[in-house]
């Protein structure tokens, strides 16, 4: 039986942010919770700052009735944000199983290098819910 718990989704590349568009994509598997969203600064954020909108895209592959900022919208204003430093967003947003959340920079920095992640606490049933079918 799945016991609920904290987890954490992690781009698996690190994200571009010298340009706007969709970066990357989380693909919930189970139904959960967002508590934070944010990004870690991985090479300096030069210019104005960074803007990074959290997705919701509730059928995987589909922008058929995606959010914009619907889970989160993070940014850092001001010069430069310094290697290793976090910059988050306390969220409190449900996700089904079989929702995507695309990371797309909206306000983009004139360099830098940055990891998106999600926290989440987990909510799922042990037995088969509504987007599950059983294997043969």
């Amino acid at each position: 039986m799945h016991r609920p718990g904290y987890f954490q989704l992690v781009s698996s590349a690190i994200v571009n942010p010298s340009s706007t568009g969709d970066k990357t994509v989380f693909q919930i598997v189970e139904p959960c919770t967002v508590y934070e969203a944010g990004f870690l600064v991985t090479s300096a954020i030069a210019g104005t700052g960074l803007g990074l909108s959290f997705d919701r895209r509730p059928t995987a592959g589909s922008d058929s009735g995606r959010g914009t900022a619907d889970v989160a919208l993070v940014s850092s204003t001001g010069a430069t944000q310094a290697q290793g430093k976090c910059v988050r967003k306390d969220v409190s947003v449900n996700l089904n199983k079989g929702d995507e959340v695309v990371v797309e920079v909206t306000t983009a920095s004139s360099g830098g290098g940055v990891f998106a992640y999600l926290k989440c606490i987990a909510g799922g049933q042990g037995a088969l819910e509504a987007d599950d079918v059983a294997s043969v």
